[in-house]
């Protein structure tokens, strides 16, 4: 095991904690009305997404023709 292992395995354990810790101070930061406000925002983010990925495909092909 290098130095750089170590060194992620500590990383990684600093924040676990830092998220438990997170996670106990807001207790209702995962109750099922936010995540389902937060499902609802990233599905209309990722809509966005795939239409604007699609007029971007939709441009590079009509840009060949000429």
């Amino acid at each position: 095991m290098n130095w750089e292992e170590i060194l992620y395995y500590i990383l990684a354990a600093g924040l676990l904690y830092f998220l438990y810790q997170f996670v106990r101070k807001q207790k209702d930061a995962f109750s099922a009305t936010n995540l389902i406000k937060s499902m609802y925002t990233l599905g209309i983010l990722a809509l966005g997404l795939i239409l604007f990925i699609s007029y971007c495909v939709w441009m590079l092909k009509s840009s060949q023709n000429f």
